[in-house]
């Protein structure tokens, strides 16, 4: 798309080069109202921009698979594509679910059945997945959909071993979906997708503080617009977030992104649901739900890690109730 209509450009490194370079880019770039392409930062945050842009495209592309999985496991494949063709005229317009709506209904020349059938359920990867699972890893970034995105590929690659474990272990499913099964999914792909560029939009921030780059978040998703596999109406909302808070956390903390998250909560946990009643693995959507929890808990388990890390370790923990760094003789009777 990109190649044919113009791509969205990312360029970083010298602002002198830019402003030289910045007429031709101009002009090729892809078009959304404006031109997608802007200055991104010094240094080589050109290219860190473009390795998020592809972490949060794994993780857009595994929801949007376990979503066909799932209703693969009830026969309703020709109603998912009748859905996603609705879904890609609301809020969840976006290249890829287009790009799933075309490739699911595509018939084999040969057998006039469905091409997706003959296809090997193996996927590859480049390594930018990868990268961006590492380094968010690195900076102290949780991004758990992308680095979930990138374990279903490397799991999908053991194709042998799964088939052969398969043998052994069939499991009869006699589940019937609600009727609500497609409003449900539509639910947890809009959230998951937001909670997805949350994670990389994060990844973005702590990188720019760290290196110095001076992002700007907003014009990031403007680029984004036209021209890359990300292409979604949910960009305009993160325009809308960032451009009126620079520094801003987490999408949640905007009210409209919250309230929509909190509706769709309940089908999230639906959806997974029908995940462990079909037997089928939904790594990405339980890793938004982990991580949407998480950051919506006042107190998380993690005393007791830290607990544990001092019993073994000496290494110390703070109290709720008073100040200072403290460490406790586990062993020592009470």
């Amino acid at each position: 798309e990109g190649a044919r209509h113009g791509p969205s450009l990312m360029p970083g490194g010298s602002k002198e080069a830019w402003k030289i370079a910045k007429p031709l880019l101009e002009k090729i770039a892809a078009k959304h109202d404006v031109p997608c392409v802007e200055y991104i930062g010094k240094g080589g945050s050109g290219h860190f921009v473009k390795m998020v842009h592809n972490g949060i495209e794994y993780a857009v592309m595994q929801l949007l698979a376990e979503a066909y999985d799932l209703a693969r496991s009830f026969s309703l494949v020709n109603e998912f594509v009748d859905q996603a063709k609705l879904w890609n005229q609301g809020r969840l317009e976006a290249f890829l679910v287009e790009v799933t709506e075309k490739v699911i209904a595509k018939r084999d020349k040969a057998t006039d059945k469905p091409l997706i059938d003959f296809i090997l359920d193996s996927a590859g990867q480049k390594g930018t997945g990868t990268w961006t699972a590492s380094v968010a890893l690195e900076l102290g970034v949780a991004t758990p959909t992308i680095s979930a995105a990138v374990n279903a590929r490397i799991l999908s690659s053991r194709k042998t071993e799964r088939v052969n474990l398969a043998r052994n272990c069939k499991i009869k499913n006699s589940l019937e979906p609600s009727e609500s099964f497609f409003e449900d999914l539509e639910a947890s792909l809009y959230l998951s997708f937001l909670l997805s560029f949350d994670q990389g939009m994060t990844l973005l921030k702590a990188a720019s503080e760290e290196f110095n780059w001076e992002l700007d978040r907003a014009s990031v998703a403007s680029v984004w617009r036209e021209g890359c596999i990300l292409r979604s109406k949910i960009l305009s909302d993160l325009m809308r977030i960032y451009k009126h808070d620079l520094a801003i956390s987490c999408i949640l903390f905007d009210e409209k992104i919250l309230s929509e998250a909190l509706l769709a909560m309940p089908m999230l946990k639906n959806v997974l649901k029908y995940s462990i009643d079909q037997s089928i693995p939904c790594l990405a959507f339980g890793a938004c739900h982990s991580y949407i929890e998480s950051l919506l808990t006042e107190n998380l388990p993690q005393n007791l890690t830290q607990a544990q890390r001092d019993f073994f370790g000496s290494h110390t923990y703070q109290r709720k109730d008073k100040e200072g760094v403290f460490h406790t003789n586990w062993n020592e009777k009470d």
